[in-house]
């Protein structure tokens, strides 16, 4: 199946979906599309775009570093998550400088993202997008947000383990 990388080193944009777009319009369907997230994130609308359009291919994501606001977003998304031991994810909700959260457009932004992430963690406490909620690989691990943790480009078995026993004890609880 063939397979592409994109690397989102900046802010998502408009100009970001459309490089996203123009690197997988001639995938097949089912393709894999590895992303190399390192990003402030950015415009939660052209990322909500880009997720829809990788919709039709098999998505992975590797956090490098960290996943700001809508990149943290366009991370989850992907059927595949891991980050970096020392990466971090920054979650928030939509805000624009001129509304408040009860405004009908960023209320619906915020439920997408909302949305996106309980598909991950079904037990997300949304008041974490009240304010500025930052999150290591561990936190992550810990919430589902990401399925593993790397160490120097390997996967850290322990951090598996830890996942595992964190999925067990939610059906003993």
């Amino acid at each position: 199946m063939p397979e592409v990388k994109i690397e989102i080193f900046d802010d998502i944009s408009p100009g970001t979906f459309k490089q996203v777009k123009h690197l997988t319009d001639e995938l097949p369907d089912g393709s894999i599309v590895n992303l190399l997230i390192s990003s402030y994130g950015g415009e939660i609308l052209p990322t909500i775009s880009i997720i829809e359009t990788l919709k039709r291919f098999h998505t992975k994501a590797d956090v490098i570093g960290f996943a700001c606001s809508s990149a943290a977003i366009l991370a989850i998304s992907c059927e595949e998550c891991t980050m970096s031991e020392n990466s971090s994810m920054l979650l928030h909700s939509a805000w624009s400088d001129e509304t408040d959260e009860e405004d009908p457009g960023i209320k619906r932004c915020n439920d997408l993202q909302l949305s996106i992430i309980k598909k991950r963690c079904p037990d997300f406490d949304s008041k974490l997008l009240k304010k500025d909620t930052w999150l290591s690989a561990d936190d992550c691990l810990l919430m589902h947000l990401v399925d593993n943790i790397y160490i120097n480009d390997a996967i850290d078995y322990a951090a598996l383990c830890k996942r595992y026993a964190a999925k067990l004890s939610n059906y003993f609880i």
